[in-house]
């Protein structure tokens, strides 16, 4: 129970305890907002009333891009880019073993585009190898890059 001037009184000892004591812990809950991750709340130790409610924390952007596609494969059959946050690509470019520009785009929002790239160059697939992928996003005002490989098998 809570005493008028603020103090909580722990059931279980009958002592005054404040919420800033160290009989306290936080567990996992939901705050209900699909924007915030690692979602706790402090509550009393022994009688488990709460002291400070739900909270979480902003996600931080994830974004996800497949290492390996396949032309062959219907689920599988395009490079795209997925992330948990709204983020603007700024510059794609995918490159062929010897340096050679195969695909690029630019400010693109991701949930604009269902596929970023169809493994076609002027038409045709693209042979089953390695490709190298530069990519730079925006998120919340911040230039993010980053490099990786993209394996295609037929």
């Amino acid at each position: 129970s809570i005493l008028a001037n603020g103090v909580v009184c722990e059931p279980c000892l009958g002592t005054p305890v404040t919420c800033a004591s160290d009989q306290t812990m936080q567990r996992p809950c939901d705050d209900g907002n699909d924007q915030t991750e690692s979602d706790v709340e402090t509550i009393l130790i022994c009688d488990e009333s709460v002291c400070i409610p739900c909270l979480g924390v902003p996600s931080r952007t994830r974004v996800f891009m497949p290492t390996a596609v396949s032309p062959r494969d219907p689920l599988n059959n395009s490079f795209q880019i997925f992330s948990n946050n709204p983020i603007t690509v700024t510059d794609l470019s995918i490159y062929d073993r010897w340096g050679g520009l195969l695909f690029n785009i630019q400010n693109q929002n991701i949930q604009d585009v269902d596929i970023l790239w169809d493994l076609r160059v002027n038409g045709e697939l693209v042979e089953q190898g390695v490709y190298v992928f530069r990519l730079e996003y925006e998120d919340e005002g911040t230039t993010e890059v980053t490099f990786g490989s993209l394996t295609i098998v037929n």
